[in-house]
């Protein structure tokens, strides 16, 4: 997936601290300042802060979304708290960063290989550019800093999307079918 042009990067809503993205926090500033002591420019800040969240959590899985707080206090989480880490401090060097809910998909089948994933976006260079800390734990997968993968769709930009935790911890015996058609739409331009 190449970096694409920004929606509405203009906005605070992309610097200012929201749910699951504490980047007011004092542990994410503190982070943050240490951060920005080392690294000039903002690609270099916000590879930082991607290099910070893949390299000191521990993956672990989690059956609710917690936020960029609870990873540093706990030292880990899954693709959620990755992605939080990573956009918190991204905010908290005045990076606009948002978190991303994708759809992954398997190869061959058509089928979900990941029904519910957490990725971020970050604001460098007049686009906004994928990243998944978490997902480039394993190289196999094909993700990390300014790059991810081709079979997925991102279905939310800012905010966590819950639909598989939410099926798995309310309603264990809840069975779900989706459909969906994808249609590739050209960007050149005629």
């Amino acid at each position: 997936v190449a970096a694409r042009a920004p929606e509405n990067a203009g906005g605070r809503h992309f610097l200012d601290p929201s749910p699951l993205v504490e980047s007011d926090a004092p542990e994410v500033r503190a982070i943050a300042r240490e951060l920005m002591a080392r690294h000039g420019t903002p690609d270099d800040r916000a590879r930082a802060a991607y290099d910070y969240s893949r390299t000191m959590l521990k993956f672990r899985n989690e059956a609710d979304n917690h936020g960029a707080v609870y990873a540093l206090q706990t030292g880990g989480g899954d693709c959620t708290e990755y992605a939080s880490v990573f956009a918190a401090l991204s905010r908290a060097m005045g990076i606009p960063a948002r978190l991303t809910a994708e759809f992954l998909f398997s190869r061959g089948e058509g089928s979900f290989g990941q029904p519910n994933h957490h990725a971020a976006e970050a604001f460098i260079g007049g686009r906004w550019l994928p990243v998944d800390p978490n997902l480039a734990l394993d190289p196999s997968f094909g993700y990390g800093y300014g790059f991810g993968g081709e079979d997925k769709i991102v279905l939310r930009r800012e905010g966590a999307w819950v639909w598989d935790s939410w099926s798995q911890t309310r309603s264990p015996n809840m069975k779900a079918g989706v459909r969906w058609s994808l249609r590739t739409i050209s960007t050149t331009a005629n």
